[in-house]
């Protein structure tokens, strides 16, 4: 809040009252003697003004269907919508309701009523021009509409006929008559107000409570025949929805008769059960063939091997004969190792124990033969078990199959039958209904408050249309001549900006149309678009004069600024980095925090890294430098971090920033907040080597520029020059450098 007082207070400093007090003095009497004559005019106008009545009625339309059943349910809008009010509120100003209120009323062209609404019988016939007039007009016409190019453009209008009058005059007096009628709803309610407006009170107050009642009865005459029309067509459709129903039924019992069918519930599951038991069974079968022959090929390939190895082979193991003959293998193997540790080979006890060890093994052999011969005939039983079991799945598969399809079209029948069936008790219902409610008349609207007839008119207000236009004409006075005012103090030119601004000028940017341009930002790409050279050229001439000056004082960064936002710099900061970068190293930072612009223009996507990123500490400074690669050049954007702009463009990683990449390019630019609007480009100003002023021609006034410029001296940064933007000169030198540098 602080800071925003005093900006507006800044804002405040440059305003000179003491300017526009004299513009009002000097223009007061010619302002005066303006009004005057348009207040006698207006005097003069409104006396021969006629009065207008008005009367209003209040209609209440009802927004839900009264609690009786009804045929609109079929051919009904939804009266629970907004659309459903509007759509009534254009019925009662329909020309069908304002041709039956004429009609009930007997007024128009051609009947005795008058005064109806400035529209009488009179006032038809002297709308119509007098025969000298007539002539002068039909001349005129024939002459415009013969012309060359006229011809092609304009289509002259059909005269009108002496039988067609009567017509013409009943169309004329039906569009006076609608836009006497005035139909509002009043907010937040179901009422509408009709309003008439008629010189005869009598009539206003008849008009207004008439179309609220012919309303009222064309509803009733519309529903009525939207009833009729939709019994009859009802009644028609009975009997062949009838005849669909018997028919479809007829067809499910001839089927379920055919397929001796008696309740297709249940059979499916069941079958479905058996199904997957047999795919267990063919699962489990599978298996065993699988396990026998694993086995039998083994033991046919290791036949030879040593019994030590077969014992690896799980399927051995775990065969409870192989296992207890290992075990008593090992028994004996341990034996005879023990013995042989005591006796020699021709020892009693170990020809004994070795011989009892061959026992053993030659019983392993004989084991395994067994099992090989046992696991052959299973083999043979597993896979005649698998083939049976496949073709039984086969057989189980086609009749599963067939009942599938039986009952699909079962279900086919079955659901055109129950279609059928709704269809019907839908319209016996509604045709039920509709003779039960035939006799009854719904209420769409009532009127809640008749019209009466006004006492006083309603216009005109003669006192505040004279005040008004008394008060208009010294306030477009006034406008004019503070328009005229603000025009003469902006920079027209070059040279005005030199002369009262007292500052030098780099050059002049001439104003590029929006037809070459379009509407969009302006980009990088436009400094070498030859559509627009004279851009290109002036930009040039701008970047010859102030490198010379830069060099000469060893300045290498500078920010660019203006009085007021919109006024062009970050075009002319863009612009003029674009055409450095042709020669040199060129760095373009967007510091303007509070208005970014220079990422959209360099198509960079909207949350790449940038200033606020790295001087919150969130990324390094390589990460936020982009290179534009079709210009040579690099681009700092304002990043996606959010802050205080203040905050961050004071602090030390700033100015210590700005003095890195003075070391790293060839020249920095700068684009900054406008100086009259926030203390951004004074922080950043006192961070580089000098300031940029661009001026908007035609759009800056001078005390806003005097006082952007007041600022900078203030804070004492060096204020460069300016450059005029968007200059409509037309003089030979207007983008050309005059004046030293400073």
């Amino acid at each position: 809040m602080l800071i925003k007082s005093q900006e507006v207070k800044r804002h405040d400093e440059f305003i000179d009252l003491s300017k526009y007090t004299q513009v009002i003095k000097s223009n007061l009497n010619r302002a005066l003697l303006f009004t005057l004559v348009v207040t006698m005019v207006s005097i003069v106008f409104v006396l021969s003004m006629t009065p207008v009545y008005k009367s209003t009625a209040t209609l209440l339309i009802e927004g839900e269907n009264n609690n009786v059943v009804s045929i609109e349910r079929l051919v009904g809008v939804d009266t629970s919508k907004q659309e459903y009010f509007q759509t009534q509120h254009e019925i009662i100003k329909s020309n069908v309701i304002a041709k039956k209120v004429i009609e009930r009323l007997a007024i128009g062209p051609d009947s005795s009523t008058q005064t109806l609404l400035s529209y009488s019988d009179e006032a038809l016939r002297s709308s119509q021009p007098s025969a000298m007039l007539a002539n002068l007009k039909a001349q005129v016409s024939d002459t415009l509409y013969s012309l060359p190019l006229l011809n092609t453009i304009l289509v002259k209008p059909r005269a009108i006929k002496d039988d067609q009058l009567a017509d013409f005059q009943k169309l004329e007096f039906l569009k006076q008559f609608k836009s006497n009628l005035h139909v509002s709803p009043i907010k937040n309610t179901q009422l509408v107000q009709i309003t008439f407006l008629a010189e005869d009170p009598d009539v206003a107050a008849m008009v207004a409570n008439a179309v609220g009642e012919v309303y009222i009865e064309n509803h009733y005459e519309s529903q009525a025949i939207i009833n009729a029309q939709a019994s009859d067509w009802i009644s028609g459709r009975l009997a062949e929805l009838e005849a669909n129903l018997r028919q479809s039924e007829l067809k499910l019992v001839n089927f379920m008769d055919k397929e001796g069918l008696v309740d297709v519930s249940g059979i499916d599951s069941l079958a479905s059960a058996e199904l997957t038991k047999l795919i267990e069974q063919l699962a489990n079968a599978r298996d065993r063939r699988l396990a026998a022959e694993s086995l039998i090929t083994v033991l046919k390939q290791n036949k030879n091997a040593d019994a030590s190895y077969l014992y690896t082979i799980p399927q051995v193991t775990n065969h409870p004969q192989m296992r207890d003959i290992r075990l008593s293998e090992i028994e004996a193997e341990k034996k005879v190792s023990e013995l042989s540790k005591r006796y020699g080979p021709k020892h009693d006890k170990m020809i004994q124990a070795q011989a009892q060890l061959k026992t053993i093994q030659d019983r392993s052999k004989r084991t395994l033969q067994r099992m090989v011969a046992g696991k052959e005939k299973e083999l043979v039983t597993a896979r005649q078990q698998e083939r049976s079991l496949k073709h039984e799945l086969a057989e189980k598969k086609a009749e599963f199959q067939s009942f599938a399809l039986k009952r699909a079209q079962y279900e086919t029948l079955q659901r055109e039958v129950d279609t059928n069936r709704q269809l019907y008790d839908l319209f016996l219902t509604r045709q039920k209904e509709y003779d039960a409610t035939s006799d009854f008349r719904n209420v769409i609207a009532q009127i809640t408050e008749r019209a009466e007839v006004p006492f006083s008119p309603a216009k005109p207000n003669k006192p505040l249309i004279v005040a008004g236009s008394a008060a208009g004409a010294f306030s477009f006075a006034m406008i004019i001549a503070f328009a005229t005012s603000a025009l003469k103090n902006t920079f027209e030119r070059r040279s005005d900006l030199k002369n009262r601004g007292q500052v030098s000028v780099f050059g002049s940017i001439p104003k590029i149309s929006d037809k070459k341009i379009g509407k969009s930002p302006i980009n990088s790409r436009l400094y070498s678009d030859q559509s627009v050279g004279v851009f290109g050229e002036s930009i040039r001439n701008i970047r010859t004069s102030l490198s010379i000056g830069l060099i000469n004082e060893h300045k290498k960064c500078i920010s660019v600024t203006s009085a007021l936002p919109c006024e062009g710099k970050s075009t002319v900061a863009l612009s003029l980095a674009t055409s450095m970068a042709s020669l040199e190293k060129v760095l373009l930072i967007d510091a303007d925090l509070r208005r970014p612009s220079l990422a959209q223009r360099f198509d960079l996507d909207e949350e790449c890294l940038g200033l606020t990123d790295y001087l919150n500490g969130t990324a390094d400074l390589v990460s936020c430098i982009h290179k534009d690669e079709s210009q040579g050049l690099y681009l700092l954007p304002v990043g996606n971090h959010k802050g205080n702009p203040q905050e961050l463009l004071s602090s030390k990683s700033f100015r210590d920033l700005v003095n890195a990449v003075g070391e790293k390019f060839d020249r920095v630019i700068i684009d900054t907040p406008s100086i009259n609007s926030v203390i951004d480009p004074v922080l950043i100003g006192a961070a580089t080597d000098g300031t940029l002023m661009v001026v908007k021609a035609n759009s800056t006034q001078i005390n806003q520029f005097k006082f952007a410029v007041g600022r900078l001296k203030e804070h004492n940064i060096e204020m460069l020059g300016a450059v005029l933007n968007q200059d409509e000169s037309k003089t030979q030198d207007a983008y050309q450098f005059s004046g030293t540098y400073a």
